[in-house]
């Protein structure tokens, strides 16, 4: 497989619900303004969520993680990690909890059609089955908070939607923007 261009990574998160696991997804945008969903990790605690978060952060690289700063989890992760992890949370595009289960069905569905969302077979492999395959009753009566996979992917969809990449906003120093220091470290 060829190598690709990013210009820009950027990661969401959606928090552990009931029985489901916390999910980390992190995506890619090219150039060509293709997005490739490049990883995901699950956990049914904040501390597991965390440390998978931070090791993605790590191997992966991404610039923005995505959040619903309102969840009671998030001041929990806040309260636990906020001396290590020093990339702040941005709050998603649309409110949560005003997010339906079929408008996150019809944002995920857009970019596996139109916007050529890129899934490697790992990545499919790893995804939880309720992502795609969600009845309609489910969609009736829950919320894509309930579902931490999709909420992480809408939030992290929306962003890409919602906020292009200028590159005009870089350094002209630097070839490829993600070159460029962005102040973001591990403490």
């Amino acid at each position: 497989m060829e190598e690709v261009n990013y210009q820009r990574k950027l990661a969401a998160i959606g928090w552990p619900y009931n029985e489901k696991p916390g999910c980390c997804i992190v995506l890619g945008e090219d150039v060509g303004h293709t997005t490739y969903f490049l990883s995901i990790a699950e956990s049914n605690d904040i501390m597991g969520l965390y440390e998978k978060t931070t090791k993605l952060w790590k191997d992966v690289g991404f610039q923005d993680l995505i959040g619903d700063t309102h969840n009671e989890l998030y001041s929990l992760w806040e309260e636990l990690f906020n001396h290590d992890f020093a990339l702040p949370f941005i709050q998603p595009r649309y409110t949560p909890g005003v997010i339906s289960i079929t408008f996150a069905q019809q944002i995920i569905m857009k970019y596996l059609t139109e916007k050529k969302l890129v899934v490697t077979e790992w990545v499919q492999g790893n995804l939880p089955d309720y992502l795609l395959q969600l009845t309609v009753e489910d969609s009736e009566k829950a919320k894509p908070e309930h579902y931490p996979a999709m909420i992480a992917l809408t939030y992290a969809l929306l962003e890409i939607e919602k906020n292009p990449v200028n590159p005009f906003d870089f350094d002209d120093e630097y070839e490829n923007p993600h070159d460029a220091p962005n102040g973001i470290e591990m403490r």
